[in-house]
C-alpha cells in the first residue's frame, strides 16, 4: 500500500491463504541429503539443497535431510511456494533435530519476507492477512491483522501457463523502474483497508469487500502497468477474462502478487459456476489458460510424524 515509505515502512501487503496449492513433502533425517519427487525438477532440487545449507549453517549442524517433494504450486506464479517451501524444509530441519522453529526469524534465514509478511503468517495460521511494511531493519513485516475469511465466498483462480511472473534480479529490476507513488494514494489504500475491506471481512459483506478490494487493484494494477507492457494484469489473456467478469459478474477481482495468476472472488459457488459456463461458452478460456476453483484456507500448515515399520 505504500510502496515508496513515505512513513518510513516500505509496501504494506493484504493476502489471502488458499487451498488446493499446497506444497507436500515427506522427510526423513539422514547425515546426508536427497531430494527427489515426481513435482521436483532441478531448480527446486537445488533451491532445496541450498535451504537446508542455510539451516545448517544457521544452527550449526552437519545433519541433512531425505526429502520427497509430493506438491507444490505452480512456481513464481503469486501462490507464494517460495515461502511455503522454504519454512516447511525449515520445520521439518527443526522437527528432527530438536532446534527451535521460529517462523519470522527463520523466514530471514531461508531468504523470505524480504518485502511481504504475508506468506510466513500464511504459514502460521492461513486466513486473511495484512502486515506493516517493512521497516529499515532486517525483519519481515510485521503482522497486524489475520482474521477467518467467510468460508462461503468462493475463489476463481485463471493461471497462464505459458509464462511466470517476474522473479529474482528480474524482479528486482523492475522494482527500481517503478514511479513515484503519491502519498495521498496510499492514505486512500489505507483508507479502503481499514474502513471497508477490514470490516467487510468481518461482517461478511461481500459487495463492501468486492468495492474496496477492486479499487485497490485499479490503482496498483496502474502502477505496476509500468513494468507489464502498460497492462494493469501480467498476463494478456488473464486480462481479457478479468474484464469481462467485471464486466458481466458481480467479482471481487485482482492479480496475485506479480502474476501472471488472476483471481475473481464470488459471493458464493453458485455465482462461481453461472459465472464459469458462461466464460466458457464465450470462449474466453484460450489453451494456455487454466482455471481453478479454490477457497480460502483458514488454518496454517500441519505437520504428521509417521512411524516406518
Amino acid at each position: 500500500m505504500d510502496p515508496n515509505a513515505s512513513l518510513g515502512r516500505r509496501y504494506s501487503s493484504l493476502g489471502l491463504s488458499i487451498s488446493n496449492f499446497n506444497t507436500e513433502l515427506l522427510t526423513n533425517a539422514s547425515n546426508s541429503t536427497d531430494v527427489f519427487g515426481e513435482a521436483c525438477n532441478l531448480e527446486i532440487k537445488k533451491t532445496i539443497f541450498g535451504l537446508i545449507n542455510k539451516l545448517q549453517v544457521h544452527f550449526k549442524s552437519s545433519k541433512g535431510l531425505v526429502v520427497k517433494l509430493i506438491s507444490i504450486p505452480p512456481r513464481h506464479s503469486g501462490f507464494g511456494s517460495g515461502t511455503q517451501l522454504g519454512l516447511s524444509i525449515a520445520k521439518s530441519f527443526c522437527t528432527h533435530y530438536g532446534f527451535p522453529f521460529n517462523a519470522e526469524e527463520l523466514s530471514v534465514i531461508v531468504g523470505r519476507g524480504s518485502r511481504s509478511g504475508i506468506g510466513t503468517a500464511a504459514f502460521q495460521s492461513g486466513g486473511f492477512m495484512i502486515d506493516g511494511g517493512k521497516s529499515k531493519n532486517a525483519s519481515p513485516p510485521p503482522l497486524l491483522v489475520q482474521k477467518k475469511f467467510p468460508e462461503n465466498w468462493k475463489i476463481l483462480l485463471i493461471l497462464d501457463n505459458s509464462m511466470t511472473g517476474l522473479h529474482g534480479n528480474d524482479e528486482k529490476e523492475a522494482i527500481k523502474k517503478l514511479p513515484k507513488f503519491d502519498r495521498e494514494i496510499s492514505s486512500h489504500l489505507c483508507h479502503e483497508t481499514l474502513l471497508r475491506i477490514l470490516p467487510a471481512v468481518v461482517e461478511k459483506d461481500f459487495n463492501a469487500f468486492a468495492t474496496g478490494l477492486n479499487e485497490i487493484q485499479r490503482i496498483m494494477g496502474n502502477y505496476f502497468s509500468a513494468v507489464q507492457g502498460g497492462s494493469n494484469f501480467l498476463s494478456t489473456d488473464v486480462k481479457t477474462i478479468m474484464e469481462w467478469l467485471t464486466k458481466h459478474h458481480n467479482v471481487a477481482f485482482g492479480q496475485s502478487s506479480w502474476g501472471p495468476t488472476g483471481f475473481a472472488v464470488f459471493e458464493n459457488q453458485d455465482l462461481l459456476l453461472t459465472a464459469l459456463d458462461n466464460a466458457k461458452k464465450e470462449r474466453l478460456i484460450s489453451n494456455v489458460i487454466n482455471v481453478v476453483i479454490s477457497e480460502a484456507s483458514n488454518v496454517g500448515a500441519s505437520l504428521e510424524k509417521i512411524n516406518v515399520v
